[in-house]
């Protein structure tokens, strides 16, 4: 976090978006074939937030996923490093299905290699087996802004459930604490 002013700012977006106070494009991936790609909206700056949705319903362990506090089970925050709306979702939905698909054909998860995209990295045997699947989820793409990005959401998260979404925790690259 640069400054208190910054963690202000964090809280104050979070709070923002989850009184749906931001520019939101939710998508309920069920509804979608899932070849699909979704579209990447005109905005400058795009973040991208995975929640359980429907997902949740298959199994009561899927369920102790996201945070038990966390009324819209957000899974994942994302954006690109650079801040630019670039369909970097639709990178993390390749990668879940094709983790998907690789589980389909052998029976395990390859959960341990190195994915396109972080999030396919979660997809463990245990959750693939008990009927997870990516498709289940909940899509929100919220508009950034020179003062919000991906950072902001997730301080922001940070700051009011004393840790990260769970599947940002073994981020690598970017780091959600870099300046």
């Amino acid at each position: 976090m640069r400054e208190e002013r910054h963690r202000d700012l964090s809280v104050e977006v979070f709070a923002a978006y989850c009184a749906g106070n931001l520019l939101i494009k939710n998508y309920k991936l069920s509804e979608y074939v899932p070849a699909t790609e979704l579209q990447v909206p005109e905005w400058d700056r795009c973040i991208y937030i995975l929640r359980l949705g429907l997902a949740g319903a298959r199994h009561p362990s899927i369920l102790s996923i996201p945070n038990r506090n966390d009324p819209l089970e957000i899974l994942y925050i994302g954006g690109h490093e650079s801040g630019k709306s670039t369909g970097r979702f639709n990178a993390m939905l390749r990668s879940c299905r094709q983790a998907e698909r690789l589980f389909a054909q052998s029976g395990n998860a390859e959960n341990d290699k190195r994915h396109s995209h972080p999030v396919a990295s979660c997809l463990t045997t245990s959750l693939l087996s008990i009927g997870f699947s990516i498709n289940d989820c909940e899509l929100d793409l919220v508009q950034g802004g020179p003062e919000l990005n991906e950072l902001e959401l997730i301080i922001g998260y940070q700051e009011r459930y004393h840790h990260l979404p769970p599947w940002n925790s073994n981020r690598k690259g970017a780091s959600a604490f870099s300046s």
